[in-house]
């Protein structure tokens, strides 16, 4: 039994499994018996960070910083970004705020 998948305008299919080598990224394909395949999400992810940092003159001060990460729309890249990235959570719950303590 097969089963025919498409993917999303912002997606990709990375397919393993019977037949194929390593990973077979596409935008759509027939899932075999024997394939299994993950849909991959290339919407970039923000993540947004206060550095504590101090001036030249001591003068302590606050940084806010910005990070787009996104994987660039290439095979290789696309690839690589399947095996290391398939894995994990997509709102990035491995990254979290530490607590900072209340002062009473």
């Amino acid at each position: 039994m097969a089963v025919y998948r498409v993917a999303k305008p912002s997606e990709y299919l990375a397919v393993t499994g019977w037949g194929i080598e390593e990973i077979q990224i596409t935008k759509k394909a027939w899932i075999f018996f024997g394939q299994s395949y993950t849909v991959l999400d290339l919407t970039p992810v923000i993540h947004t960070f206060e550095v504590q940092a101090m001036s030249a003159e001591k003068l302590p001060f606050i940084l806010p910083v910005i990070f787009t990460i996104g994987p660039h729309n290439h095979k290789k890249s696309l690839i690589k970004y399947a095996k290391l990235m398939s894995p994990h959570d997509k709102p990035s719950n491995h990254i979290r705020k530490p607590k900072v303590p209340e002062i009473v």
